[in-house]
C-alpha cells in the first residue's frame, strides 16, 4: 500500500481490496484531512454524508484544482498525517486499557507497526501516560502489552507500542491484521 497525497476538492473513489465494504466503489470529494482519521470525504451518492478514509484506500478520478493551496494550519496537520513511519490500516475491535488502578474499554479503529488509534470515552488520558493494553484473543489468554498515549483529541487517542521485543511487537501487529481480515 502506498501513501498518496490529495488536495481539497479532489474527486476520489474508494477502490482498494481492503477498503471497508461500505465505501468500495463510492465516489466523493476530499473536504480536508485529520491525523489518525484520514481524508474527510463528502460522498456524491448520499448528500450530506461525510466519512474518513486513509489515502491507500483511494484513487484520484480527476486532477484537483491547480491553484488551490491549504491554509498554513491545515497544511501543517496534513503533513503531520502524511509523514508517518508506516501507514495505518483500519480495524474495528474492543480493547481494555488499564492505568492508575482503572480499567477502561476502548474501541480501536486503526493500527500500524508502531501503534494504534482508539476511542476511550470514560476518562481523559494524559499524554505520555504508559498504559497496559489487553487484546481479546479467542480461546486463549488475552495478549497484554504496554503502550504510551502520544496523541490526544478526546475521545480519540493515539498510542505507541512500548515493547522491547520485536517478536512481541510483531505478534501485536499480526493480531490487529487478523482482526481486520475477519471483520472484512
Amino acid at each position: 500500500m502506498t501513501k498518496k497525497k490529495f488536495s481539497i476538492g479532489t474527486r476520489v473513489r474508494a477502490r482498494h481490496d481492503r477498503a471497508p465494504a461500505r465505501f468500495k466503489g463510492r465516489v466523493g470529494t476530499i473536504q480536508g484531512s485529520e491525523p489518525y482519521r484520514g481524508y474527510q470525504i463528502a460522498f456524491e451518492d448520499q448528500a450530506g454524508e461525510v466519512a474518513y478514509l486513509h489515502s491507500y484506500f483511494l484513487e484520484e478520478l480527476t486532477p484537483g484544482p491547480a491553484e488551490f493551496s491549504l491554509p498554513p494550519a491545515t497544511q501543517q496537520r496534513t503533513n503531520q498525517f502524511e509523514n508517518r513511519r508506516s501507514p495505518r490500516l483500519e480495524t474495528d475491535l474492543l480493547i481494555a486499557i488499564e492505568f492508575q488502578d482503572q480499567r477502561l474499554i476502548g474501541a480501536c479503529f486503526d493500527y500500524n507497526q508502531h501503534g494504534f488509534g482508539a476511542i476511550v470515552d470514560e476518562t481523559e488520558l494524559p499524554l505520555g501516560e504508559v498504559v497496559t493494553v489487553e487484546l481479546p484473543l479467542i480461546d486463549r489468554k488475552p495478549l497484554r502489552f504496554q503502550a504510551k498515549a502520544v496523541h490526544q483529541d478526546p475521545p480519540r487517542y493515539g498510542f505507541e507500542f512500548v515493547v522491547t521485543q520485536e517478536s512481541k511487537r510483531q505478534m501485536i501487529v499480526d493480531f490487529f491484521a487478523e482482526s481486520a481480515e475477519i471483520k472484512s
